[in-house]
């Protein structure tokens, strides 16, 4: 899952009317205390880095990426999600947020039930989503730790499951259907693939080459293999792509040879 950061709700308190647009936002001042000019922070789920600082208001200057994505249209008062990226588990180098939006999805409903919440809400199909977003996967909905539940290809929408226990829930819920929340999936860091890839050539031994090249001609990755096999070993997904079936057997009988 996405590493814990510090929180704090944000209160947007100016939006300048020329560019490069520059955000105003009032955090707690136990945020506040860390932050200092350069400080990245992730707001609603875009990394941000500090412009300048006023007290427990902190400025930061909209770049291209971060144009595109629902903080271009944030309102004077509106509640905004603020993690500050200094303040990481250095142990936990395996699945980072990176505050690098991968698309927008648009709530299709929200249901609440005890301490889990529910959303259902779109996604792109056309951009090869469907390979990272299986059951099990992790995503940051607006810098919030969520979990695809079910996944509707044809129809381009999943639903997400989110702790309603976490801090600063109460931003999700103030939701409304057709509002736009910005998504990132998660991915493995560098170490962690390469510790995947350590196991597999020692597993596989002469077989490892072949392995990879199998890998090339059925256009998938590595990365993609993973979430599938976490997927299968929750028994959440009924199958997997037909490409990546075909790696696998063919995995199987290059072990028998």
């Amino acid at each position: 899952m996405f590493t814990n950061y510090s929180r704090s709700v944000g209160k947007v308190t100016a939006v300048s009317a020329c560019r490069p647009v520059e955000l105003g936002i009032r955090v707690h001042q136990s945020l506040s205390s860390q932050l200092e000019v350069g400080s990245e922070l992730i707001i609603d789920g875009v990394k941000v880095p500090v412009a300048r600082l006023e007290g427990d208001a902190l400025f930061c200057s909209l770049d291209a990426c971060a144009m595109n994505s629902t903080l271009s249209t944030a309102a004077l008062h509106s509640l905004v999600n603020v993690v500050s990226l200094g303040c990481t588990d250095p142990h936990d180098e395996y699945r980072v947020i990176t505050g690098q939006i991968d698309f927008q999805s648009e709530i299709q409903s929200m249901l609440r039930h005890e301490d889990i919440l529910r959303l259902e809400v779109s996604f792109p199909v056309d951009d090869g989503w469907l390979k990272s977003l299986v059951p099990e996967a992790y995503l940051a909905i607006n810098g919030m730790k969520g979990v695809v539940e079910q996944v509707d290809a044809e129809a381009g929408r999943m639903t997400i499951s989110i702790d309603a226990t976490l801090s600063n829930i109460q931003i999700i819920e103030m939701k409304f259907v057709g509002d736009v929340v910005n998504v990132e999936v998660e991915r493995l860091s560098p170490k962690a693939l390469q510790a995947v890839d350590n196991g597999l050539s020692q597993t596989l031994g002469e077989l490892y080459p072949m392995f990879h090249q199998l890998l090339k001609l059925q256009g998938t990755t590595l990365e993609n293999l993973a979430y599938r096999a976490r997927a299968k070993l929750h028994q959440e997904i009924v199958g997997t792509t037909a490409k990546e079936a075909t790696v696998l057997q063919e995995l199987e009988l290059l072990e028998d040879v």
